[in-house]
This record gives C-alpha cells, sequence and structure tokens, in this order.
C-alpha cells in the first residue's frame, strides 16, 4: 500500500490517493476492521455564504490558495474542505470520523472506510500536514464540482514501525475531482464523489 494509500501511487494505500483506482480507495481486502472514532468530532457547520473553513494547524492541514467566494460557490468550497480536514482526521487516527457519515455518500463512506481497514491491516501511521487546494467550483443547481489538490509532501508514514521511502509512498501531489449534491431544505452538501487523478495539481 504505497502512499497509494496517502496518495495516490501504483499500489493504493493509505486512502489519500487510490492506486489505480479512480475513486477515494479500493484497497485489496482487509484482515481487520476499522472502528468509529471513540470521541465524537465537531459537528462542520460552514456558513451559507463566504469562506469559513481555515487551515487547521492542530490536526496537521493546510488549506492553500483560499479564493474569495460567495453563495453557492462559497458553501461548496466550505464542505469541500471540511470533508478534506475529516477524511485527514480518519487517516491519521485510522478511525472513521463519525464527521463522515454527514459529509459523504454512503459509496464514498464505504470507500474511505475500506482503506482504513487495509491500513490497519499493514499497521500504517500516518502523520504530518497535508496541504489541500480547492477550485475550479461549478456549480450547476443542485450538483456542483470542484477540483482538489491534495500536497503529501509534509507528511510521513510508516508500515510496521518502518518508515516508508518515497518510492513506496509514490508521488507527493494528488490531483482528485470532487462531486458533490445539496442537501434538500438545507444549507449543505454532500461529496458524492472523490476521484483521483482527474484534473491537475
Amino acid at each position: 500500500m504505497r502512499r497509494a494509500a496517502v496518495v495516490v501511487g501504483t499500489a493504493l494505500s493509505i486512502a489519500v490517493l487510490a492506486g489505480c483506482s479512480t475513486q477515494e480507495a479500493d484497497p485489496p481486502a482487509p484482515t481487520s476492521s476499522a472502528t468509529a472514532a471513540p470521541s465524537p468530532t465537531p459537528t462542520p457547520t460552514p456558513s451559507p455564504s463566504g469562506i469559513v473553513e481555515g487551515s487547521d494547524l492542530e490536526l496537521g492541514i493546510v488549506l492553500d490558495d483560499v479564493p474569495e467566494l460567495g453563495g453557492d460557490d462559497a458553501q461548496v468550497y466550505n464542505w469541500a474542505a471540511t470533508y478534506e480536514k475529516e477524511y485527514w482526521r480518519t487517516l491519521t487516527t485510522n478511525a472513521i470520523s463519525p464527521a463522515m457519515s454527514l459529509l459523504a455518500s454512503p459509496e464514498l463512506q464505504q470507500r474511505v472506510t475500506t482503506l482504513v481497514q487495509s491500513n490497519v491491516a499493514d499497521k500504517w501511521v500516518i502523520d504530518g500536514t497535508m496541504h489541500v487546494r480547492i477550485d475550479s467550483i461549478v456549480v450547476d443547481g443542485d450538483t456542483a464540482s470542484a477540483a482538489v489538490c491534495r500536497d503529501f509532501s509534509d507528511t510521513t508514514a510508516t508500515e510496521d514501525g518502518r518508515a516508508l521511502t518515497p518510492e513506496e509512498l509514490g508521488p507527493d501531489l494528488v490531483p482528485k475531482q470532487m462531486t458533490l449534491a445539496r442537501v434538500a431544505g438545507e444549507q449543505r452538501w454532500t461529496v458524492l464523489t472523490s476521484e483521483t487523478g482527474a484534473g491537475t495539481c
């Protein structure tokens, strides 16, 4: 599972990337199961307008090149950024963030769960700071898309206590294309898909 799990590579290891998969991750069948984080995380509450989601240095995620947006575009950015934060929390704790049930489609939740199970089975430990850029937001009624670039150059990973080499981890820059849908009757968007390899970083 090289950065295949953390970034995207040919092995698909960290869920951060999907090796050859076009989605979050489709790692091999895990041998152990992941458990939900023991303590709940705050429920994300992005504002209906304006960018409110910022970097979280304690968590280890930096949002780069934050754009000036308003209205639906800002909502989409906020929810995409919140998803990226909880995704990184999930990877660095090897436990599914409870917020994932609010942020992601059932299919995407399952992919992330499978990835975590695989990382747990392989005794992966991911640490450091992930940089994320979200741009090219397009809103079409109740659906939207956004380009995401995950930069893992400031992250580390070990497998059963052994530090993985850059060659094992794979590329530092992982482009993704995200699709989202507005939740009816709410000021909230759900991430439907997060496809690896689409777009550029």
